[in-house]
């Protein structure tokens, strides 16, 4: 009986490393192609990983990555869920979004919301730079100069 036990626990132990290694090889596969190579056609790669850690309850993890993988609204979606449970810095995902949506009042509202609640905002730029590798549409110069209040 004991012997069992182990077997069937380790069995589960196996299941559940390999599928937390194939979220994790999305993640990496989105890291890699779509932001740091800029290859936009696995894109997929980035939906797929959001949307498992949005079902495990990551909403704002999971925004940056629909964004990464090119669907705002989801990526808005999970934004704001973020917003409810007090994960703040979902606000730059927010802004984001409405800048994509030429929603200027609204970025800069959640640029603003975003400086109240985390101290350095300096990662930010390097998402931006990521947000204009990513969307033809983005313009990074304008949400710079939201960032800084200007």
């Amino acid at each position: 009986m004991f012997k069992i036990l182990i077997i069937s626990f380790s069995v589960l132990v196996a299941n559940l490393y390999a599928c937390n290694c194939k979220v994790e090889g999305e993640k990496i596969r989105c890291d890699y192609y779509v932001v740091k190579k800029h290859d936009l056609s696995r894109q997929k790669h980035c939906v797929k990983y959001a949307e498992t850690i949005d079902k495990d309850n990551m909403p704002a993890k999971a925004s940056w990555y629909y964004l990464l993988g090119g669907d705002t609204k989801k990526a808005k979606e999970s934004a704001n869920k973020a917003l409810k449970i007090n994960l703040n810095f979902a606000s730059e995902y927010l802004a984001f979004v409405s800048l994509l949506e030429k929603n200027d009042k609204e970025a800069q509202k959640y640029f603003n919301e975003l400086k109240k609640s985390v101290k350095d905002t300096e990662y930010v730029k390097r998402d931006i730079i990521t947000m204009k590798n990513l969307y033809d549409s983005f313009d990074a110069e304008k949400a710079s100069k939201m960032l800084v209040g200007k």
